[in-house]
């Protein structure tokens, strides 16, 4: 009976000497995860504001000029239709002045 005792009486003062450093050491890991989720987030923010700042830089130029191909000037865009014309119709583009 004392055997079981003073076992059960060691397990309990064991229990209450490693809680206080077991709540610290939970606590302080749990900061430095919240530290590097919020870094982590704040980089990908980062990176996906620079690549939509990419984007509409490469948007908002001009339309390239004709390119010429083969010998003979060609728009790089298809032709396309206008919004009236019938439906075989092809909108062209006008002739490039020298």
């Amino acid at each position: 009976m004392t055997l079981s005792f003073s076992l059960s009486r060691y397990l309990i003062t064991l229990l209450w000497h490693w809680s206080l450093p077991f709540t610290l050491g939970a606590v302080c890991s749990a900061f430095i995860a919240l530290y590097g989720i919020q870094s982590s987030l704040e980089l990908v923010d980062q990176s996906l504001d620079g690549a939509i700042q990419r984007f509409v830089a490469t948007c908002t130029t001009e339309a390239p000029g004709p390119v010429e191909i083969s010998g003979a000037k060609r728009s790089l865009f298809p032709p396309a239709r206008g919004p009236t014309s019938p439906p075989g119709a092809l909108v062209t583009h006008p002739p490039p002045t020298l």
